[in-house]
């Protein structure tokens, strides 16, 4: 049973000579199929490691014991990782009109979570009816003006979105930010929230002062690529994901269930988006391109001609990057 207490908000204790790992994913979840084993390994290294999950999950559902179930679940599978009781403290993030619940666990208080509960976009995009469809690509793309938490808590505009993200950046000062495929473009196959996330986290990353490296990590399009993950990461791999998905309903009568699911093809696999993967994948007719925004000078475009990759990135907004729809099919 998770042990909860609630104290005033503090930002959690760094490890002297350890390294900083501040994470930015869509969903619970996301981290342990497509971030790990990286997350695992800093974990069980002592590092100090944050995760921000900028939506709740929901699924659409209306009950919330959903997504909380969820976090609940997530939790369970970080004290596993940790190897120490699933016993946490609860604080608030500390962003201005923006209440974030932050829990540390109370025996590794470096490894620490932060939920913002945005509403589930759904894979392409479109939301819940339960959420008035709301969703983070229409924030991103500026079809709609914000966004509401599902526990009602609060709304964010685009800048809002960027601002909250930068800040967890320049207050945790990581080494490393991890976040979901921000190269790639809607369409490709992977949810849409994963895309926007790791948008919102590249232009966060422009927009704030950190020398920190940015590592985006491929979503649902990695089931075809062969499995890379080794036998012994593969294990604590499992068990953590194991450990969480006792907590999701629906996941559980999947897997536990006679239908195909990709899932333990995730789990098999991590890949990020700059690590090699073949000629043929990473040069078949990726061509992305965005339009100028308001006050903004420039027009952006990445595209891959031959075996490299040339991107000219556009500062002159403050949503430096807005890819829109691949040209072509994914590899």
């Amino acid at each position: 049973m998770m042990e909860l207490s609630r104290v005033a908000f503090e930002a959690a204790p760094a490890v002297a000579g350890r390294t900083a790992v501040l994470n930015f994913v869509a969903h619970p979840d996301d981290d342990l199929l497509f971030l790990s084993p990286d997350l695992l390994r800093a974990i069980q290294a002592g590092g100090n490691v944050r995760t921000v999950y900028v939506t709740a999950g929901d699924g659409g559902l209306h009950a919330s014991s959903y997504w909380q179930d969820r976090e609940i679940g997530i939790r369970a599978a970080y004290a596993e990782m940790a190897r120490v009781a699933n016993s946490w403290t609860q604080s608030d993030a500390g962003v201005a009109g923006h209440p974030i619940p932050v829990f540390a666990l109370a025996d590794r208080p470096n490894v620490s979570l932060a939920f913002m509960r945005l509403p589930d976009g759904d894979v392409n995009g479109s939301g819940y009816a339960n959420n008035g469809y709301q969703n983070l690509r229409d924030v991103w793309t500026g079809s709609i003006p914000a966004i509401e938490a599902v526990d009602r808590s609060s709304s964010y505009t685009l800048p809002a979105l960027t601002s909250t993200l930068a800040y967890f950046i320049e207050s945790f000062q990581p080494e490393r930010v991890n976040t979901m495929d921000y190269r790639r473009a809607y369409g490709d196959g992977d949810h849409s929230d994963h895309h926007t996330v790791g948008y919102l986290v590249w232009s966060a990353m422009t927009h704030c002062n950190s020398s920190s490296a940015l590592i985006g990590y491929e979503g649902y399009p990695v089931v075809p690529l062969p499995a890379n993950v080794p036998a012994a990461d593969l294990e604590g791999k499992q068990s953590a994901f194991l450990t969480y998905v006792q907590h999701d309903k629906p996941v559980w009568d999947l897997l536990t269930g006679s239908a195909s699911t990709p899932y333990p093809s995730w789990l098999a696999r991590q890949y990020r988006v700059d690590q090699p993967r073949s000629l043929i994948a990473r040069c078949r007719g990726l061509i992305w391109r965005r339009t100028r925004r308001p006050g903004c000078s420039k027009s952006c475009r990445r595209t891959c001609r031959s075996s490299t990759t040339r991107w000219r990135a556009c500062r002159g907004s403050s949503t430096s990057r807005r890819p829109t729809a691949r040209a072509s099919a994914t590899a």
